[in-house]
């Protein structure tokens, strides 16, 4: 890993749905698809190529492909099976409400998850949605 020098010019909000991840299960769960199927592993490279758009976006400063990139991430793993209903609610709220876009961090079945906002206010309007299903939220600019 390498640390990106140049701020993306965006708003971050994270928040913990108070969820345990198991990433045990996680990564037994997705082991079993790439062992089974060639599509899953079609999607594992498309992983890999989003990671390097996400940091092309970053560095230009792209905070909307950026966005969108993390809900084509996001759409990737909930595919595995990696989503709980309340990352899914999480997901609908932050998007409904100005997110530029939004992903589950780690391993997933529960855990942190991040939205890409615009500015603090939204971040602030989504967490504010999203009181009764998190444990705890922050919000930084990067």
């Amino acid at each position: 890993p390498q640390k990106l020098q140049a701020k993306l010019g965006a708003t971050l909000l994270i928040m913990d749905t108070g969820e345990l991840g198991n990433t045990k299960e996680a990564v037994t769960m997705v082991r079993q698809q790439l062992d089974e199927s060639v599509e899953a592993n079609k999607k594992i490279e498309r992983l890999g190529k989003l990671a390097d758009n996400f940091k092309a976006a970053w560095i230009k400063q792209d905070k909307k492909t950026a966005g969108e990139i993390f809900n084509d991430a996001e759409e990737i793993l909930a595919s595995f099976g990696l989503a709980t209903d309340k990352i899914n609610q999480l997901k609908t709220i932050a998007l409904a409400n100005g997110a530029l876009g939004f992903k589950f961090s780690g391993g997933g079945l529960g855990g942190i998850v991040i939205a890409i906002c615009d500015n603090r206010e939204i971040a602030q309007q989504i967490a504010d949605k999203s009181k009764d299903l998190i444990s705890n939220y922050w919000i930084e600019e990067v």
